[in-house]
């Protein structure tokens, strides 16, 4: 299994994230780009940095925190 998924990930120097409630906006110079999330997934906005965690122990939960 990889383990990619539980690494934060970095936003470049022109983007910012903006989560509200269930919805996530990446904006950049071009555009922006909006994802509602599973309620199995957690996203924290941590400066220029996206932390995603499943919110509980289960597998599902899991593979949602991963594919987002």
């Amino acid at each position: 299994m990889s383990r990619v998924g539980k690494k934060p990930v970095d936003l470049g120097k022109d983007l910012s994230a903006e989560l509200q409630g269930q919805a996530l906006t990446i904006k950049g110079k071009k555009g922006s780009l909006s994802l509602k999330l599973n309620s199995e997934v957690e996203v924290k906005v941590e400066g220029s940095t996206l932390k995603v965690a499943p919110r509980s122990g289960a597998q599902f939960a899991n593979a949602m925190a991963g594919t987002t």
